[in-house]
């Protein structure tokens, strides 16, 4: 066991095969702004899909020769459950890619989805890349194709699903990344309060946008029963930055949710 790390374990769903998981991490020191300890409290907009326990560990990656590559592909086209199918082949992708030096995160309503545990379904996969300027077209195709993937050279079709992969992520929070433990080693999913502040400004701007707003509800919710851990001074900070500038829409869509359920908002204007 190594301290430092949090690590709170998602069980599949009961109707998945036995022993299949998520784990979901946080790199650094536990304390009250990074607490996953909290789960899904009778929430109206979000069912209770995983069992949620927490334990310190890490997963060490594996090393995807031309036969496990084909073992993983098989696997993720069979899985009928799509978050599961998502965090799979995210997995998959972040080894592979890990193996040439190049990290991947999950990121837009992909990264909502698995947060929230499939309560909001994005029915892709989109990813960037933290560390590396640009990834020529000629090695995107190449990788990819270990995969069988067929299109390029941003997005893919690739075992029953496609996937996206963009440019640099791009993060203003100051907290970490989630760490996700898939069968295939451990991946990236973009930070909450970045989504959070995002999906909000996209909900009215540059129109109204109700997909959108259904989004950001959901992670809202998510978030206000315990099921995602945020720092609500960075959700402050993002929502100030001129990038954003939308504190006071995410302060009323933070309201809206809470109301809802019956909750003190944490994110009132001072």
């Amino acid at each position: 066991m190594l301290p430092g790390v949090v690590t709170a374990i998602l069980l599949a769903p009961y109707q998945n095969p036995p022993g299949t998981r998520l784990v979901t991490t946080l790199d650094g020191p536990e304390s009250p702004d990074h607490d996953l300890f909290g789960c899904f409290r009778g929430c109206p907009r979000i069912p209770r899909l995983f069992t949620l326990r927490v334990q310190v560990c890490r997963s060490a990656p594996q090393i995807m020769d031309a036969k496990k590559i084909k073992s993983a592909v098989a696997d993720v086209t069979a899985e009928p459950d799509p978050t599961l199918k998502s965090a799979k082949l995210a997995s998959l992708c972040s080894a592979l890619w890990a193996e040439r030096g190049v990290e991947l995160v999950v990121v837009g309503g992909s990264a909502i989805e698995i947060l929230t545990e499939g309560v909001y379904a994005s029915g892709d996969l989109d990813m960037c890349y933290t560390n590396k300027a640009t990834l020529p077209a000629r090695k995107r195709q190449e990788v990819m194709g270990l995969l069988g993937a067929k299109g390029g050279p941003r997005n893919w079709q690739v075992a029953g699903m496609y996937l996206d992969l963009l440019g640099p992520a791009e993060s203003f929070a100051r907290t970490p990344f989630r760490r996700v433990d898939g069968p295939y080693g451990t991946f990236l999913v973009m930070k909450p309060e970045d989504l959070l502040v995002e999906r909000v400004l996209v909900s009215f701007c540059p129109q109204p946008n109700l997909a959108a707003r259904e989004c950001a509800m959901s992670l809202i919710a998510a978030v206000l029963t315990g099921g995602i851990a945020v720092n609500w001074g960075e959700v402050r900070r993002v929502a100030n930055l001129p990038e954003f500038r939308n504190l006071a829409e995410c302060e009323k869509l933070v309201k809206e949710v809470a109301d809802e359920l019956k909750i003190q908002s944490p994110l009132h204007s001072d």
